[in-house]
């Protein structure tokens, strides 16, 4: 496979971008212009949890604290790449509402 980027071995071994180790030996293939994942917070909800629990009753898949909302964490480049990783995660054929995606504020707490 042909690759318009730049290999790198990590010799040492040393720390990911992630914050997770990275072994001896590790290599990496970086690509001019490959866009820079950012966090986006997904509020999600299931519409059929909320009307079995308006009506007393018990969905027979999910449990009923799928009738509020759930703050859902997603690594994406953009929003679009984030509402298709949540649509594919929590489909709207089993009842799941994409209620809305909002790309996440960087914190400076120094």
């Amino acid at each position: 496979m042909k690759s318009d980027g730049r290999e790198f071995l990590v010799i040492d071994g040393g720390w990911g971008w992630s914050g997770s180790p990275v072994l001896k030996g590790t290599r990496f293939l970086w690509r001019e212009g490959s866009a820079a994942m950012a966090k986006f917070e997904v509020t999600v909800y299931n519409k059929e949890v909320r009307e079995k629990v308006k009506e007393g009753e018990r969905h027979s898949r999910f449990t009923d604290d799928w009738a509020d909302i759930h703050y859902i964490e997603i690594d994406a480049s953009d929003e679009n790449q984030a509402r298709n990783r949540a649509e594919a995660r929590y489909p709207s054929d089993q009842g799941f509402v994409i209620d809305s995606i909002q790309k996440s504020l960087e914190h400076d707490f120094e």
